[in-house]
């Protein structure tokens, strides 16, 4: 967001990263689990993999923030919310 490196943003502590994915909180987008910077068909396929394989797609859990070491029903629901618009994370 402000023209530097995110990687020199995060070891200066000019940015945060609470969910520990390498990339600022502030350029996080919800919902966003194969990185591209979206919410779309792509991420929810991935949260339905992650739901029959876990080990195959652990970035599918997203709920609660920052995920709870499962991906269950909740999973789902909140990346159809993402893919609505929604940001259900602060």
């Amino acid at each position: 967001m402000n023209g530097e490196d995110d990687t020199i943003d995060l070891l200066s502590g000019i940015s945060t990263d609470e969910n520990g994915n390498h990339i600022p909180d502030e350029c996080d987008v919800f919902g966003d689990v194969d990185g591209d910077a979206d919410v779309d068909v792509d991420d929810i396929l991935r949260v339905l993999g992650g739901f029959s394989d876990p080990e195959m797609f652990p970035e599918a859990d997203i709920q609660p923030c920052g995920g709870n070491g499962i991906v269950d029903v909740d999973d789902i629901l909140w990346i159809l919310a993402a893919f609505a618009g929604e940001n259900l994370c602060p």
